[in-house]
This record gives C-alpha cells, structure tokens and sequence, in this order.
C-alpha cells in the first residue's frame, strides 16, 4: 500500500507536489464567523490553507469552494471577482487598495522596457480588451467582465483603465489589505 503512494507522489509534478502539500498541512484551518460577509465565505470554503515561502515573505493562502459554489456561469464569475477598478466615490478604501496593488505595469508602448515585456509584448497579455459581460472559461481561465467606463488611476504619472486591471477578489482584498489572485477552479 505505501509502495502505491510512493509511486503515485514520484510522478507527481512540482505543482501537484505543492498543492498537496498545502492542503495537508492546514486542511483543518479554522473559519471565523465575524459578520454575514465573513459567514457567507466562510460557507462557500470547503478547504482552505496557507504557507508562508521561505523565500518570500508574502503567505500564500488558497481556497477550495465547495462543489456546488464553484464558478460555472459568467454570473458567478462577476458575483466572485472583478476586474474592474471601483468607484472611488463608492468604496474609496477598496478603491486606494486595488490601486496599490492590482494594477498590471504599465507596460508595452508605456514602458517597454518593464519585466513583463519580450520581444516588445507583455507575456501577460496586457493590457486586456473591455469585455461588457463576463464569458465562459475559456482554457480554464475566466474571462471578467471590464467595463469601458470613467474610473482610471494614475501610476507613476501614466493614466491606467479597468484593461489594467488584475482579477481580485473585493471581499478578500478589503479584508487583508493586500494582493490577490482570481483563478478558475477548473483545474483543482
């Protein structure tokens, strides 16, 4: 039996090993129940766990959503994430936080010379197109809706629009005041 498990992780790929791994080592993570936002996610986690890399001092936290939470329509994929920058009259703290650290660059013809570039285009595929709705995965990825519309922020002196934007999670971005990252759970 222990024979079969050792095969199985020998094959296993770096990011497999990792994920693992995680999941492993906090699958019991407790939840908190500070309000109906925090009850609500905290309903919609099936497993949640976190490491802080030796190498980094970002913690990386990941979450599984139950089976029934996952995003399987365009409406879920905007009730979930954005890629939108808000409204700064609306919500200015979530608004400042985004600003700070969800911007893509600049990058291409604003900077060519950011890391991101290689032989004069983004590898990220910056700056994306604006999308009015929100789109089926396509290659397991979401495709967020991102609306031409009056909200922009200046970086470094370079007026940036929602086509800059990364995927975040605004409940999550509020809650910890920091960075993060919107995938699809099409491959977990």
């Amino acid at each position: 039996m222990a024979q079969r498990g050792q095969d199985r992780r020998a094959e296993e790929t770096e990011e497999q090993r990792n994920r693992r791994l995680a999941i492993m080592a906090k699958r019991g993570q407790e939840r908190r129940a500070e309000g109906t936002d925090e009850q609500r996610n905290s309903r919609l986690c099936r497993h949640s766990c976190h490491r802080v890399p030796e190498e980094r001092s970002a913690t990386h936290l990941l979450l599984i959503l139950a089976d029934e939470d996952k995003i399987k329509d365009p409406e879920s994929i905007d009730w979930l994430g954005s890629e939108e920058l808000p409204d700064e009259t609306l919500d200015s703290r979530l608004h400042g936080i985004v600003k700070a650290t969800m911007i893509h660059g600049p990058c291409g013809l604003l900077n060519p010379y950011s890391p991101c570039m290689a032989d004069g285009i983004c590898t990220k595929v910056y700056p994306k197109q604006f999308r009015e709705a929100a789109a089926e995965n396509v290659d397991g990825y979401p495709m967020y809706r991102r609306r031409d519309n009056a909200n922009h922020a200046s970086i470094s002196g370079t007026v940036v629009d929602n086509r800059w934007i990364l995927p975040y999670n605004p409940y999550l971005t509020k809650k910890y005041n920091c960075w993060n990252m919107m995938v699809s759970g099409d491959t977990v």
